[in-house]
């Protein structure tokens, strides 16, 4: 009996099953790059930003819009911010400490060990403005050599400046108070919230991470960039705590700071290009 679809004597089952692979293939091949493109669209930080940045760039011209873009951005973040500290701190702000970040802190100083304090305190150290600074201008001026341009290290020292100002307005803006200095191992001042270290390193490293990455055509060194951009700043904000000298919010924010201003740029940045 001749199936379905087949003359006899000119088609052969081998050729209906080749095409209909053919055509499943090419089916499955189309869905899978409408899902990547899709999941791509969705991961991206642009979206209404994006589309308030163009419009910026096309009303009044590329640097005035870039300039606006980063502006709104880093006044929106910074308001945002004070007002959800602010919400916190007087609706749930002692169940938070007492119940979540006190535990945690005590925990961490009564069980240190000598040998991971010392590496603590290299890590951390790594996060202070200093060593930052050194990554950005090597990170920087290597990408400058393989793009060509000193773009890259303009916007790393946008994201420096950046964090270093959101830190700083946030903390005299919330003013909230370091764990008690008998849970100390290194020396600490000023303000708690938010962790400086936390918020600085997120910023360069995602944001040097993502620069680099893009120079890059295999994937593994892909994934090992972006590997090193999350790893940096988790563990220096990790040390923050361990050393006692952060509540875990102040840590928890300080990324979240760090990673959305650093995405403040970028999407700024990719408007005038």
């Amino acid at each position: 009996m001749p199936l379905k679809g087949i003359s006899s004597g000119q088609v052969t089952l081998s050729e209906v099953l080749t095409s209909e692979t053919n055509e499943l293939a090419t089916q499955i091949q189309v869905r899978f790059d409408r899902g990547v493109k899709d999941g791509k669209r969705l991961a991206r930080f642009d979206g209404p930003y994006r589309a308030a940045s163009e419009l910026l760039s096309s009303r009044f011209g590329l640097t005035v819009g870039f300039a606006g873009s980063l502006v709104g951005g880093f006044a929106a973040l910074t308001i945002l911010t004070w007002f959800g500290a602010e919400a916190v701190r007087k609706l749930i702000g002692p169940s938070v400490t007492t119940l979540f970040d006190a535990p945690v802190v005590q925990y961490v100083a009564a069980h240190r060990i000598a040998g991971l304090t010392g590496v603590m305190r290299a890590v951390t150290t790594a996060g202070n403005d200093l060593y930052l600074w050194i990554a950005l201008l090597t990170g920087g001026t290597i990408l400058a050599r393989l793009t060509r341009s000193w773009r890259p290290l303009f916007l790393l020292a946008l994201a420096m400046l950046g964090a270093m100002s959101l830190n700083q307005i946030i903390k005299l803006a919330v003013a909230r108070t370091r764990p008690p200095s008998l849970f100390w191992a290194i020396p600490a001042n000023g303000w708690s919230f938010p962790s400086g270290h936390a918020t600085e390193s997120a910023a360069v490293y995602r944001t040097l991470a993502y620069k680099f990455a893009g120079t890059q055509r295999r994937f593994g060194v892909k994934v090992l960039t972006y590997a090193i951009g999350i790893a940096a700043p988790f563990l220096i904000g990790i040390s923050r705590v361990y050393l006692g000298v952060h509540w875990p919010t102040d840590v928890v924010v300080g990324w979240t700071l760090g990673c959305v201003w650093s995405a403040i740029v970028l999407v700024s940045s990719s408007t005038v290009q």
